[in-house]
C-alpha cells in the first residue's frame, strides 16, 4: 500500500482531479489519498491530532516484497 498524505492543498494542485474531503482515506489504486489540514493547524488543535492519529492506526501500510 502506498499512502500519500497530501497537506493543506487541494488535491488538483498536485494534478488529482478527484473531489476530496479532508480527513477521509481515498482509494485511489494503486495508492490510498489522505488530505488533511497543514501540520502547523493539526498540531495546535488537539481534536485534529486525534483525528489524525486515530486514522493512521487504522491504516496499514506494508513494504511490497
Amino acid at each position: 500500500l502506498t499512502l500519500v498524505w497530501i497537506f493543506d492543498l487541494s488535491p488538483d494542485i498536485v494534478g488529482l482531479q478527484i473531489n476530496a474531503i479532508k480527513y477521509h482515506l481515498i482509494d485511489l489504486a494503486p495508492m490510498k489519498i489522505y488530505i488533511s489540514d497543514s501540520i502547523e493547524l493539526i498540531n495546535s488543535k488537539k481534536e485534529l491530532k486525534q483525528k489524525v492519529w486515530s486514522d493512521l492506526k487504522i491504516i496499514k501500510i506494508t513494504e511490497e516484497s
